[in-house]
């Protein structure tokens, strides 16, 4: 940057002159030394300035330049007009403020866009008519402050601002203490509520009264910086009706780097919930129907063969023929086949889950996974856990019969234990198991298995999680908030 410089036309001559030291007769300095001062301190107090100042006579000359721009030439300025220095556009825009300043007398003030070079160069203009010592209008005098950077800012946070106001998504600024305060088009569409209506407002009345503890759990979590991703939950609009939305909610700092509120974006995933719990219906239903036809008919089959394995096994054995022993082999294979037949069709085909019924289904799996893999099982349940939303119950169950499946055909395990057990805050099932663990390339976003577990225990507002076990093999987790025990759907 060049350095600061003042300038003035001869006729407007701005100089220094001889300081004088003696002082007259009555002990008054010398007025140019004074004069000298003055300009001095005008000087120094501009020389930091982003502003700089011009004079113009009133044909529109400069008389007098100030300029810390390097883009400006303040010497090739003096004496020249607007039209001179300035594209036409641009000049005759300048020129018709000034004009109406001279001829009013009144000062004006405007947002001047100037092209130097490739780029575009934003100002903030003050113009002032310049008056001389019988008030007359002589000339002006106007300021000019580069405010491109402002101006920048401001299109960018037109921008920002655009993309919120048409997003789909709801969006949404919130205190800590709930306070909604901003509140987008979409955060109106999808919550019924204007934004007059919602912003003031605690975000509590989009809430359920059984999800009020997950907003405070959620507010603390954001308190101390962290970010909450993809939390699928419901949430409620202005008539009553439910919406089924995934959110973030992400820290809102100051200039210092303070958590001062919490961004929300809330999407309604309301359709896409439907159409798993649809597709979910159906492998229920597909499951059912397999296990109906396992125990209606092949097992019925079965038994019907059994039965004359041993009508066979009799007869051959009163002419004791030695072909008697085949028989009985034959009939006691056909009721194994029998009993493993069986409890597959209550794997595929659980009891009816009243409220102590998740206890039962989960005793009757791991008895089946020893009966039919010929492994340990154990079910551990210390207190009774009640569940009486059969949805929540089923869900469970079949989050705990996949992470067998899964530890059979993946570990190899020699014992699986299935624990359930209740707090005063959750209730949590665990599958553990003693195979092989988790390989090394393992992720989990891979695997449709793990992903149908996800998805049954988001859909009850429970979370789940895979981890090495502490011994070897695998542990999986599915915690149900206590808020949420009977709060699930009931799609199957």
């Amino acid at each position: 940057m060049i350095s600061a410089s003042a300038v003035s036309a001869p006729n407007g001559r701005v100089g220094r002159s001889p300081a004088n030291p003696e002082a007259n007769a009555a002990g008054v300095p010398d007025l140019e030394e004074r004069l000298r001062q003055s300009q001095d301190r005008f000087r120094r107090a501009l020389q930091h300035s982003p502003i700089a100042v011009f004079n113009q006579d009133r044909n529109l000359r400069y008389t007098w330049v100030y300029a810390t721009n390097p883009s400006s030439d303040a010497r090739a300025m003096l004496g020249k007009t607007d039209e001179d220095l300035f594209p036409k556009e641009e000049a005759s825009l300048l020129t018709r403020i000034k004009r109406r300043v001279l001829k009013t007398g009144k000062s004006a003030r405007e947002e001047f866009r100037l092209t130097v070079g490739a780029s575009t160069v934003f100002y903030d203009l003050v113009v002032n008519p310049l008056r001389d010592s019988f008030g007359r209008v002589v000339g002006l005098t106007w300021a000019a402050m580069d405010i491109s950077q402002r101006k920048q800012a401001e299109a960018e946070r037109a921008f920002l601002a655009n993309i919120v106001g048409s997003s789909e998504d709801a969006i949404f600024v919130r205190q800590f203490d709930g306070t909604i305060i901003t509140w987008n088009a979409g955060a109106e569409r999808m919550f019924g509520y204007p934004s007059q209506e919602a912003v003031g407002r605690s975000a509590s009345i989009m809430v359920p009264m059984d999800h009020l503890r997950e907003l405070t759990r959620i507010t603390e979590k954001v308190k101390h910086g962290e970010r909450v991703e993809h939390y699928e939950t419901t949430r409620l609009r202005k008539d009553g009706s439910s919406v089924c939305v995934s959110l973030t909610n992400s820290p809102m700092k100051d200039a210092a780097g303070n958590v001062i509120g919490i961004s929300t974006i809330a999407r309604d995933i309301t359709k896409r919930k439907q159409l798993e719990a649809e597709i979910l219906e159906i492998n229920e239903t597909v499951q059912r129907r397999v296990g109906q036809d396992l125990h209606d008919g092949l097992s019925q089959q079965l038994r019907g063969i059994a039965y004359l394995a041993h009508v066979l096994q009799e007869t051959l054995a009163e002419k004791a023929l030695p072909e008697a022993k085949d028989a009985a082999r034959i009939k006691e294979l056909l009721r194994n086949a029998i009993c493993q037949t069986r409890d597959l069709a209550r794997g595929l085909t659980p009891v009816q889950l009243e409220s102590n019924g998740l206890m039962s289904a989960l005793k009757e799996l791991a008895s089946s996974v020893e009966g039919i893999y010929g492994i340990a099982c154990r079910f551990l349940c210390p207190e009774p856990v009640l569940i009486s939303n059969c949805s929540t119950a089923i869900h469970l169950y079949r989050i705990a019969q996949e992470a067998i499946q899964n530890a059979l055909k993946h570990g190899k395990p020699g014992r699986v234990t299935i624990d359930l057990t209740k707090t005063d805050h959750s209730i949590r099932l665990t599958v553990t198991d003693d195979g092989k663990g988790l390989s090394k390339t393992f992720t989990k976003s891979a695997g449709m298995g793990l992903k149908i577990m996800d998805y049954r225990a988001k859909s009850v507002g429970a979370t789940l999680d895979l981890q090495p076990g502490r011994k070897g093999g695998t542990a999986l987790s599915c915690v149900l908030p206590a808020e949420r025990l009977n709060a699930g759907s009931d799609a199957r």
